[in-house]
């Protein structure tokens, strides 16, 4: 039964019965006050016609002591008042007999037309009366006869005393009357009383109980609702253990029993939810391992194919071979830019892609990209100049890296796509952000072949490239602008390409970042090399020797390591796993060690560790660089987390690779001068 048909029916109920009750108390009260008027309707006729009959036998006794008494004391009056006395007083007596005739009769006829049943003493009452009336009329014969006082006023008190009887007769039937009168009126009243205190009593009861079944109704909705309360409040707190009693059939019941429902369904949903996730979780870790180890094969065998070209251009060559060795490196380096290009997008897919903050000069890194290009864009005859606004800063706070990453592809992108005219970047102000930053707008504009309209969408798409001749003839792969949209993104801004107007040939691309300005520094001129940033320079090939322990678990990788710092007068002793390098560094002092990472047996992070706790029993550090295939972010901050003293991934650049065996040969290693490692 709903709650709703609960109420509606406990309210019929009292209702009900209120009415039946003060209905059947209506009619009690009812039928005593019809009674009460029925016995009014005879009773007072009666005690009017009695009224009647008391007045007149009082007149009969008035007229004769008003006359009668005058004349039997003034015996002496003068005849005319005698004569009119006596006329007046049989007038008088006459008229009192003729009224108490009439209301004896008048009486007579109610007491026969509704006694009921009740007697009368009328036969009482009319011999008080008729006794009256005979002492009247004698007193007023023994006036008028002539008779001596003494004896007028002897009948005159026996006159009273007729006259008290009959108005004593009289008075008990009235009174008799009254209160038959007055008894009925208090069965009237004793009934509306019975029939008041009835329906107070049951009203009194009745709103006890629809209060009880209020109350009642209350906790049979709040206490569930209260439950549910709860229990919806550990919903939305993630607790999907707490179900509810389904109590009865009704709103309250189905409430909770879709409640219990939902919390199935919730439950089974982050089942699913976790299930899902875990496999996520599971193919991003096979995805991440995947590209690490794809990372790991693709740049060992490009670090020794690099590295064996630059060896083989130090040989005598023909002119031939050095174009063929030319075009070797240069596929090679581009295979390099594919690989991290790819494994850049893969940390951005994956949200495993960090920024680091720290000041930097606006101007170097714009120099940076222009110092890069301006080599090729000078090869095709192209102008290629750089804009920095006056009014911006000249550092700022922020990835200076991913930054140069993103102008690197965008002026790429335009320097390989134009054919005739030039490149040009711009940095202008934006708008001043809330909190103190700046929104800088970056833009690459050339004068190339520009992009047609309906291929403009798919330029952000990975691994998407318009279907031209030009583009195909360039080699492009689809993943820098998909790279730059991304890194832009992840930094705070974005990234689109301008759409095409009149008389305007090539692209525009344009992107902006939040950056926070930074204590400046001397300002220089756009154009101008970085302070610090000269370009690597080969290194000679003769360099004051260093030991090396070069740790390598790839054969042909170890073989030409070995040759290149050999060649630059460099000893080496070359190991294929970690257990052996440290076994090396126990027995032999070396200046600097090139760890692998990835080898069998014992990886480079756990040589590193057991080297540095040799290096504070021995009281000095060796120098340790990481030489590896594993190129991201987090591998460089796990190799220097794990005490190495630098990184540099593969495929090595051999003049990077040269400046910091010669940085840390003459600087890096630091040592107490009386102390030694071991025999050499």
């Amino acid at each position: 039964m709903q709650i709703r048909s609960k109420i509606i029916a406990g309210y019929l109920l009292a209702s009900t019965m209120i009415f039946i009750i003060g209905y059947a108390g209506y009619r009690s009260a009812a039928a005593s006050h019809l009674e009460f008027l029925t016995l009014t309707s005879h009773v007072m006729p009666i005690c009017s016609a009695l009224q009647n009959i008391r007045s007149a036998g009082m007149r009969i006794n008035s007229s004769v002591s008003e006359y009668g008494f005058i004349s039997a004391e003034k015996k002496q009056a003068p005849d005319s008042i005698t004569a009119w006395g006596e006329k007046e007083e049989n007038a008088l007596i006459e008229e009192g007999i003729a009224q108490y005739t009439s209301s004896l009769v008048n009486f007579k006829s109610l007491v026969a037309a509704g006694s009921a049943g009740k007697t009368y003493p009328i036969g009482e009452l009319e011999r008080a009366g008729e006794r009256l009336i005979a002492i009247g009329r004698e007193i007023l014969r023994l006036k008028h006869s002539g008779e001596s006082g003494s004896t007028v006023l002897a009948r005159k008190e026996a006159l009273e005393q007729a006259e008290k009887m009959f108005l004593l007769n009289v008075d008990e039937l009235i009174a008799r009357e009254t209160a038959e009168i007055a008894a009925q009126a208090g069965l009237v009243d004793e009934a509306l009383g019975r029939a008041r205190n009835t329906v107070l009593i049951v009203g009194g009861l009745m709103l006890a109980a629809l209060v009880m079944l209020a109350i009642a109704l209350a906790q049979r909705i709040s206490g569930p609702v209260r439950e549910l309360e709860r229990a919806v409040t550990r919903v939305a707190e993630q607790d999907l253990d707490i179900l509810v009693a389904e109590r009865g059939d009704d709103e309250v019941g189905r409430l909770a029993a879709a409640y219990n429902r939902m919390v199935a369904r919730l439950r089974q949903a982050k089942i699913e939810e976790v299930t899902a996730r875990n496999r996520a979780e599971e193919a991003n870790r096979a995805k991440n391992q995947f590209l690490a180890n794809m990372s790991h094969q693709l740049r060992t065998p490009m670090h020794t194919v690099l590295g064996t070209t630059r060896l083989l251009k130090e040989t005598e060559l023909s002119s031939e071979q050095r174009l063929y060795l030319d075009m070797l490196a240069m596929s090679g380096k581009r295979l390099g830019r594919l690989i991290d290009d790819l494994l850049d997008l893969a940390r951005i897919e994956t949200g495993r892609t960090s920024m680091t903050l720290a000041p930097f000069s606006l101007c170097e890194a714009v120099d940076e990209v222009v110092v890069t290009h301006r080599r090729k864009a000078a090869t095709k005859g192209l102008s290629l100049a750089a804009h920095i606004s006056p009014q911006l800063p000249e550092r700022f706070v922020g990835d200076s890296g991913k930054l140069v990453q993103i102008l690197q592809n965008l002026v790429d992108n335009a320097v390989k796509f134009t054919s005739e005219g030039g490149v040009e970047l711009r940095v202008e102000p934006g708008e001043d952000l809330p909190d103190g930053g700046v929104l800088l707008h970056f833009s690459v504009q050339d004068s190339g072949i520009g992009i047609e309209e309906d291929k403009r969408r798919l330029l952000f798409d990975v691994f998407t490239r318009t279907d031209c001749a030009p583009l195909r003839s360039q080699g492009s792969t689809g993943l820098g602008l998909p790279l730059c949209s991304g890194l832009a993104a992840l930094m705070g801004g974005r990234l689109w390409l301008e759409d095409p107007r009149p008389a305007v040939i090539g692209s525009t691309f344009h992107f902006t970042l939040p950056l926070f300005p930074a204590p400046a520094v001397p300002n220089r001129k756009p154009g101008d090399l970085p302070a610090g940033r000269a370009p690597a320079q080969p290194a000679q090939m003769a360099d004051t020797g260093a030991r090396i322990l070069l740790v390598e678990d790839d054969e042909v990788n170890r073989a030409f390591c070995t040759a290149l710092l050999e060649k630059r007068g460099h000893q080496v002793v070359a190991v294929e796993n970690g257990r052996a390098a440290v076994d090396q560094s126990r027995r032999h002092r070396f200046d600097l060690v090139l760890m692998d990472i990835q080898m069998p047996e014992m990886d480079g992070i756990s040589a590193t560790a057991a080297i540095r706790r040799m290096d504070a029993a021995r009281g000095w550090r060796l120098p340790i660089i990481a030489i590896t295939a594993h190129a991201m972010q987090e591998d460089r901050d796990r190799c220097l987390a794990a005490g190495m003293d630098d990184y540099i991934a593969k495929p090595v650049d051999i003049d990077e690779l040269l400046l910091l065996v010669q940085t840390y040969r003459t600087g890096g290693a630091h040592r107490d001068s009386g102390d030694a490692a071991g025999p050499s």
